[in-house]
């Protein structure tokens, strides 16, 4: 078995989206952790001011935040493929810079879930949808599907579980 660097890494790929990453950040700084995590942040030739901001957390955090910076936009795929290369970690899940968790035990329960079944590759969460006129809605993959685990086989039939990006954890 790997040694890792780390337990989980949390990675970002931002593009323009600098009036949504600090309360992103915020979200994941704030998570009641008893292992190391690392944030790994993309950014993919940002016009706006999310650079700076990107620059002043892995400043005020240097021991957690890694920044990596692209000189133009090569798009979300290979942000990503960079983010994957740097990762050292035995799990990772990725939040986008315009969402956040309100959970701040949301990687807790991921890592603990992982570790106590080795089985698993993914662990998935429940996760809400806050509109702009203050309205919530509960996202669900699949609402006629009531198992809560899936094999690769559902997945061949078009009956797994899964959940978007941000509700998703991943062993490496």
């Amino acid at each position: 078995m790997k040694n890792y660097k780390y337990k989980m890494t949390v990675i970002m790929p931002s593009y323009n989206n600098g009036q949504y990453i600090k309360q992103a950040l915020d979200s994941i700084l704030v998570q009641e952790v008893d292992f190391d995590y690392q944030i790994i942040i993309t950014d993919d030739g940002s016009q706006d001011n999310s650079p700076q901001i990107i620059k002043e957390y892995a400043e005020m955090y240097s021991d957690k935040v890694l920044a990596l910076y692209s000189e133009k936009n090569c798009h979300l795929f290979q942000n990503m493929l960079k983010a994957l290369k740097r990762m050292d970690s035995e799990y990772f899940c990725v939040l986008d810079p315009d969402d956040y968790w309100t959970d701040k035990k949301r990687l807790k329960k991921a890592v603990d879930f992982l570790d106590q079944h080795p089985d698993y590759t993914i662990y998935a969460s429940n996760e809400e949808k806050l509109f702009n006129d203050g309205s919530i809605e509960i996202y669900y993959n699949r609402p006629n599907i009531t198992t809560k685990t899936s094999t690769y086989a559902d997945f061949l039939k078009g009956k797994e579980v899964l959940s978007n990006t941000l509700a998703s954890t991943y062993r490496n």
